[in-house]
């Protein structure tokens, strides 16, 4: 278990079936609350019920972006986003230096990479950076 996480309500975001089972695996095995959803749509209907307190986002969802969800989420309630994207940073990386993200994982990263990232965020040390989580 991720020390600090243990029952901390996680939602994950990715239209990437294997990348959401093996992101929300770990979550489970860190001891979160883990929710998923595969879309925009579903995430927004999840956010409503599970009110979650970190939501991990992919960039690349349904088509679009996910930077107008990561800025209502951001403006809207109290809540830690993390970001995965396998996109240049040129698209996103306004969302982290805006302060609109706490990080931004580059994919591919491992699962151990992911727990030290979301160790560090918790700790507060991982606020407006990108974790470069190579796997």
């Amino acid at each position: 278990m991720v020390t600090g996480w243990k029952d901390v309500r996680v939602l994950v975001v990715d239209d990437d079936e294997d990348v959401l089972e093996s992101v929300y695996d770990a979550l489970l095995l860190f001891g979160c609350r883990a929710a998923k959803a595969m879309s925009l749509t579903e995430a927004r209907a999840s956010v409503a019920r599970e009110r979650p307190e970190v939501v991990i986002c992919d960039w690349n969802l349904d088509g679009e972006h996910s930077d107008r969800f990561l800025r209502e989420l951001a403006a809207e309630r109290d809540v830690a986003l993390i970001l995965l994207t396998g996109s240049g940073r040129d698209e996103w990386q306004r969302l982290v230096t805006e302060g609109v993200v706490q990080l931004a994982i580059v994919k591919p990263f491992d699962l151990y990479a992911l727990a030290a990232a979301v160790t560090r965020l918790n700790d507060g040390c991982g606020a407006r950076r990108t974790c470069r989580c190579a796997g």
